[in-house]
This record gives structure tokens, sequence and C-alpha cells, in this order.
């Protein structure tokens, strides 16, 4: 990938849910964990492909929480070394995130690391919303059928794409933080 324009501009694909894809988290968690250590990291997989059955961008969507930005700004040079490519850009928009990506052997993405502070509202949210989705596989296939309504309609760039489903995540993540709050009764 040359820029992240170009990934922004490339077309959007969609893939059947990968009984693959909670491996390929597993193996990224364990090396995170080896970086950051175990104590006080919390490693998660969030977005669609950590739903089983759930249509998808074959991305592996992984979670870093931590106590303190600062253990992630420490540890960049060892972070890049497990061959994630760092995004500072994304800072401007989200300074409570750093962002990191891994892209397959073609130049496109295989992975997105999001490291937040753990229970800060980004991890929160994210967390509910992929609970509710495991929870309620109505919801899961209606998200789907949303994202391939989107590509027939060939909203299939990924800025584009991304800004076409923010009206309709905000109202299924609004059901998921009800839900997540009556679970907690």
């Amino acid at each position: 990938m040359k820029k992240l324009s170009d990934y922004e501009d490339q077309a959007v694909v969609l893939s059947y849910y990968d009984s693959g894809w909670p491996q390929l988290f597993d193996i990224e968690k364990a090396a995170l964990l080896e970086i950051f250590g175990e104590e006080s990291t919390l490693v998660e997989h969030i977005g669609s492909t950590a739903v089983p059955g759930m249509t998808a961008k074959p991305v592996i969507d992984i979670m870093l929480g931590v106590p303190g930005l600062h253990r992630v700004d420490d540890r960049l040079t060892e972070v890049e070394a497990q061959g994630w490519f760092y995004v500072p850009e994304y800072e401007d928009e989200m300074p409570f995130r750093r962002f990191f990506l891994k892209c397959r052997k073609d130049g496109s993405r295989s992975h997105h690391l999001h490291a937040v502070e753990s229970g800060s509202d980004f991890w929160v949210r994210h967390i509910e919303f992929r609970d509710y989705l495991r929870a309620n596989s109505a919801e899961a296939e209606a998200y789907g059928a949303f994202k391939l309504l989107l590509l027939a309609e060939k909203i299939d760039r990924h800025k584009i794409y991304s800004a076409a489903k923010g009206e309709f995540i905000g109202a299924m993540a609004e059901r998921a933080r009800l839900w997540s709050m009556a679970q907690k009764g």
C-alpha cells in the first residue's frame, strides 16, 4: 500500500464467514501479549469477523486494551517488528486510539489493531456491539444484508462505504447498549 488514501479508494470486498478467522486472531493475540504482558492487558477480537456466520470484509479487527496509551507509545518499535504498520494520521480524528494495520502480500489489509485504554468509551462500545451481534443472530443477519445492499447499490469504496454504514450502525449500537445494560441487570 502506497498511502492511506489508496486504501480508501479501493473497492470493498465482502466474504462469507470464514471459520479460520478466530485462529488468525489467536495468533496475533499471542504475539501482542508477548509484547505487552498479560497483566492489565486485554486483547479482544472485534468487528464482523468476530461474529460467527456474519458476512464481513476479510480483515481481522483486534482491540488492545491497556491502562494508558503510553504503554503503546513506548512499544511502537516492538509492535512494528511484528509486521504492524503504525498509522498516526488517524489520531487527528481519534487521539484516544493508536491504529495499526497489517497487509497481505498483494497489499490488501489483513488485520487492524485498535489500541485504546481498557474501559474507555471506545472499548465498551465495541465490546457491546460485538457481544450484541453474537447473541442476536437476526441483528447480525440484518447487518450483513445491509452491507451487501450497499455493495449492490455501488457504494463500494472504503471511505464512502464506511460513511454509508454510519446511521445504520449508530442505531444498532444504541440497541446494543440497551441490551448490554439489561444483561447487567
